[in-house]
């Protein structure tokens, strides 16, 4: 049987790797704008090259950290089950919990038999609403022109792209 501390720093492990994939990724877009804006345009393209590898580097480096870890933990249905639940509370006051959730399937993916897929060891749905997730400046906003009308819209937009960081 397993230990849910086992469960505990095998999702602490996930989390982990997804802060590093999303720092890195963060830092490279921030070195994309300032390429951007001086013009240096081959260097925008060599960025998104990396950027777009990031996401598979961190996911090999992650899995092979927990094929270390399974060596004294057997990694199966009930064992993820449990990983997955002390994620979820890992992801509470998280703000990127979605993107999070995703890293976690990919690797669930690449550890678990195909036939251990399914809701108790995978994200098929949010497990953390953002819905309510505050942010200043707000991640995204929503414009309604139907029941707001086309020109309150735009003028919203207007003042909210001033706002913009």
């Amino acid at each position: 049987m397993h230990k849910m501390s086992d469960a505990i720093e095998i999702a602490n492990l996930i989390l982990s790797g997804f802060h590093r994939h999303y720092g890195l990724f963060r830092y490279n877009a921030q070195q994309a704008k300032t390429a951007f804006e001086a013009g240096r345009y081959a260097a925008i393209r060599e960025l998104a090259k990396e950027r777009i590898a990031f996401y598979d580097e961190r996911i090999k480096e992650t899995t092979d950290a927990l094929m270390i870890k399974s060596e004294s933990v057997a990694m199966n249905e009930g064992t993820w089950a449990e990983v997955k639940k002390a994620f979820i509370m890992l992801l509470t006051d998280h703000k990127q919990p979605e993107l999070a959730e995703s890293f976690f399937n990919s690797i669930t993916t690449r550890i678990l038999r195909r036939a251990d897929y399914g809701g108790e060891n995978l994200f098929v749905r949010p497990a953390v609403a953002t819905d309510y997730l505050d942010s200043d400046p707000p991640s995204y906003r929503v414009y309604y022109p139907r029941s707001e009308g086309l020109q309150k819209c735009l003028t919203r937009m207007a003042i909210d792209f001033g706002r913009r960081p």
